[in-house]
């Protein structure tokens, strides 16, 4: 019964009203608020070694995909961060979104690639620490999307050559199964330096279109780690 209370709680997400209306009707077990609250806290207990145990594994993995969320807990403010290996993952609630969630948990000396969005406590964590990071294309993407809403001819043109690239560039890697290793490595290289030429090229004057070139010029092969990491490429 504490295994299901706790898979009901924390994978499931219930309630412990859920909890405590499903108990008597499915398995005619009742059961109080308080006593659920204990059985968690008994979970919590019994899991802490293993926590403790990735917790001290995570800055040896060599790649690690980050992510965050925000929530709210009796009116506070938390935040939860996300990071998966390839064989498990590593929750962390903090009171703060900054890198210095990344330096407690990964340290000053992390040798591995974090697969991350463009948001500035990565950008910290890689500055500061010179970590390699692996950006995420998804994100890009999005971001072109976005400028191809704004109105203006130079903002659409500039826009559609770069969508394009990346269009090509995951192309590329869609028929990956048809190709040489040799031949996919070269497609990729070619279909990379398309996509940097796009968004360092006929710039417009519009302020949310500035963004993107300067980005590229500054770090944009972190958003290609994967084209010469092969360990990021293996875990996507």
């Amino acid at each position: 019964m504490t295994a299901l209370v706790a898979f009901a709680k924390a994978v499931c997400q219930a309630s412990f009203l859920t909890i405590r209306t499903f108990l008597p009707d499915v398995v005619r077990i009742y059961v109080s608020r308080g006593y659920l609250a204990k059985l968690i806290g008994k979970v919590s207990e019994s899991l802490a070694p293993s926590y403790a145990e990735l917790f001290q594994r995570l800055p040896g993995e060599s790649v690690l995909n980050i992510d965050e969320t925000g929530h709210k807990e009796n009116g506070a403010r938390f935040w939860t961060s996300c990071f998966r290996a390839q064989m498990y993952t590593f929750f962390r609630i903090d009171k703060c979104r900054g890198s210095k969630v990344l330096l407690e948990v990964l340290g000053e000396e992390f040798n591995g690639v974090p697969g991350c969005d463009y948001f500035s406590a990565y950008r910290k964590y890689m500055r500061d620490c010179d970590v390699l990071v692996q950006f995420c294309m998804a994100h890009l993407i999005r971001d072109v999307k976005f400028l191809l809403t704004l109105p203006g001819r130079e903002v659409q043109a500039y826009g559609e050559p770069l969508r394009d690239a990346l269009r090509d560039l995951f192309g590329v890697i869609h028929r990956r199964e048809k190709m040489s290793a040799a031949g996919f490595q070269k497609a990729l290289e070619a279909a990379r330096e398309q996509v940097i030429k796009a968004a360092t090229t006929r710039v417009p004057e519009a302020k949310h279109a500035r963004n993107l070139p300067a980005r590229f010029r500054v770090i944009g092969e972190a958003y290609f780690r994967f084209i010469t990491t092969l360990a990021i490429e293996d875990d996507e």
